[in-house]
């Protein structure tokens, strides 16, 4: 099994919903205690709540983007009334303090090493299939007795 131990920490784009993907870097588990202790202290000075701080300073070093899965130019996001999200250092703030649900995606996924680990499984289009039907038909000649 693979671990992840990371030279630089990667990025990856993560689907937040049937719309929205977001760019994450991964979080190792130093980082994050930095990032936990820094907020905590910077809470108290700005006699703020603690979570909401510890959350500005993980969006900080984890997200660094979001657009729409189908048209990257669109930022995917939307507020209740249907404007758009953009993505801005401030957004980003609001997202990850306002929103329960993107806060825990985000910490979910950025302390979640196996999220970046790819599997060196190649995905296969259309190409790699149009010569299908001959290749399992070479495999069944080489099955059968007095094929060898």
């Amino acid at each position: 099994m693979k671990i992840g131990i990371f030279d630089t920490p990667p990025q990856k784009w993560f689907p937040f919903d049937k719309d929205t993907e977001v760019l994450i870097q991964h979080i190792e588990k130093a980082k994050l205690n930095t990032i936990l202790m820094q907020g905590a202290e910077a809470a108290k000075k700005m006699k703020a709540k603690a979570g909401s701080v510890q959350d500005i300073f993980l969006g900080k070093a984890a997200v660094f983007g979001w657009r729409k899965i189908t048209d990257q130019d669109q930022p995917g996001m939307l507020l209740p009334n249907g404007d758009p999200l953009p993505f801005t250092p401030e957004n980003r703030n609001l997202a990850i303090t306002k929103s329960n649900r993107f806060s825990e995606f985000v910490y979910r996924i950025a302390t979640d090493e196996t999220q970046f680990i790819d599997d060196d499984i190649p995905e296969l289009d259309a190409d790699d299939l149009k010569d299908l039907e001959d290749v399992l038909a070479e495999f069944s000649k080489e099955e059968q007795p007095g094929n060898e």
